[in-house]
């Protein structure tokens, strides 16, 4: 009985049958990671370079037509209509416009306001039915409407879901409490004189 023992397990450490199965089983989830963190970086850079793109063919249209007041909702649909990437732009899109005074100059905050998503988040009454939360919406704290010769940050912020919260890039990304993560753009330019 021992020697029938022995030559099995002599047998099996002699096998090369199957040590591919370890060497994969290793590098596999490493390579996915590698992967989905891929293609959520090139997801983020697409939209980033989306709304960089839309943010500044809208400034110079603002720039171009001087006798118009533009509103957060005209200026939020004119960059959604050019932004074609980002999905359900017009709920998950915010836009901060400020003047800025060139002669006594005081940076606005660095952190751009993001409060638009609360049109996408929902809760559950009673009954178990899902309503939209958008009463706490602030579409408009921080929008204003410069005059000729001033200076304006137009500043616009994109939420939105990793693909992959999972993978390396994709945990490493900044979110809020409900799971967004940011793209922000800004644009400055000057408002022509009429």
């Amino acid at each position: 009985m021992k020697h029938v023992v022995l030559n099995a397990l002599r047998r099996f450490r002699d096998s090369e049958e199957g040590t591919a199965v370890v060497s994969v089983a290793l590098w596999a989830p490493f390579m996915v990671s590698i992967a989905l963190s891929t293609v959520e970086m090139g997801a983020l850079t697409m939209r980033q370079v989306s709304l960089e793109r839309a943010l500044d063919k809208t400034i110079r249209e603002v720039k171009l037509e001087t006798g118009r007041t533009w509103t957060h909702a005209q200026m939020k649909t004119d960059i959604c209509d050019r932004a074609t990437v980002l999905t359900n732009c017009d709920h998950l899109l915010h836009l901060e416009m400020l003047s800025v005074d060139m002669r006594d100059y005081v940076a606005p905050n660095p952190q751009a306001e993001c409060t638009d998503t609360v049109k996408l988040l929902t809760s559950e009454n009673s009954d178990g039915i899902e309503i939209p939360l958008s009463d706490r919406l602030t579409a408009q704290r921080n929008f204003e409407n410069g005059q000729a010769h001033q200076t304006m940050v137009l500043r616009a912020c994109y939420k939105y879901k990793p693909i992959s919260p999972l993978s390396y890039f994709g945990g490493a990304i900044p979110k809020d409490e409900k799971g967004f993560t940011a793209v922000v753009s800004t644009g400055l330019f000057v408002h022509e004189p009429q």
